[in-house]
């Protein structure tokens, strides 16, 4: 286990993404159309840029586990409520396993969660944090631009959902973007983000690959239940945010201080 801890993350992500791929494509056959290609593309230029203009002090994308805060994964637990959150929606009886379309959504999910957290938290949030970042303010301030850029990003779901839905995923994106943000900055690393986000997106995505009457209508919701999802979503993600950010501010200045 100690060896693990002290193995390069990036490494370790890639080796396994390319061993599901391999199952995936050559082994099982599955080949469903999708976006994998193109996103995982963009998310080792984002490594590149990342690695090559020495972000990753910030970043922490190469950082072993054992460097990472000893807490990470009590830190973790605000925001993977919302994969039970997720899972709480499937709909279970209905469902039709095919064991043969898991590795494809295992690799599916982690592209999206690998290049949407490389791009708004490795590259964004670090350009904004440069910028702000020498005050308690302006580190909240860059979390919260990067968060609002990842929330706004999800209008591009216009063309599947509702308007009304599209709406509330903004909000809610945006509530988990300061999450992931505020979850870099305590834990020292990108990775809990990058897991915790395609936990995420894999948990909401269970009916989409094993229901057969799936349809983007039954995520429609009432306006009532949108105010509790909110609550639900929201208040992991943004109230403990706050003390990481606070505890962030006050480890940076000790630092600076010796």
């Amino acid at each position: 286990m100690k060896k693990l801890l002290q193995l390069n993350p990036l490494t370790i992500a890639l080796t396994a993404f390319t061993v599901l791929s391999i199952i995936n494509y050559f082994l099982l056959g599955v080949d469903d159309e999708s976006t994998i290609g193109p996103k995982m593309v963009m998310g080792l230029i984002a490594v590149v840029i990342i690695l090559v203009n020495k972000f990753d002090h910030f970043v922490g994308l190469t950082r072993q586990v054992s460097d990472w805060h000893p807490r990470w994964m009590l830190y973790s637990v605000p925001l993977l409520s919302l994969v039970f959150y997720n899972l709480s929606r499937a709909h279970y009886s209905s469902l039709e396993i095919d064991f043969k379309r898991i590795p494809f959504l295992l690799i599916d999910n982690f592209s999206v969660g690998f290049f949407e957290e490389l791009l708004l938290r490795g590259l964004l949030f670090y350009v904004l944090y440069r910028l702000w970042g020498s005050t308690r303010a302006g580190i909240f301030l860059a979390c919260l631009a990067q968060s609002l850029a990842f929330g706004l990003l999800h209008y591009i779901n216009l063309d599947t959902y509702s308007a009304a839905l599209v709406n509330f995923q903004v909000l809610y994106a945006t509530a988990i973007g300061f999450g992931f943000g505020a979850l870099m900055l305590i834990t020292r690393s990108i990775w809990p983000s990058i897991i915790i986000h395609f936990l995420i997106d894999a948990a909401s995505c269970i009916d989409e690959y094993f229901y057969p009457q799936y349809s983007a209508e039954i995520f429609d919701i009432s306006p009532r239940e949108m105010l509790i999802a909110t609550a639900l979503i929201c208040i992991p993600c943004v109230l403990p945010s706050l003390f990481y950010i606070q505890n962030h501010f006050s480890n940076k200045n000790k630092s600076v201080s010796l």
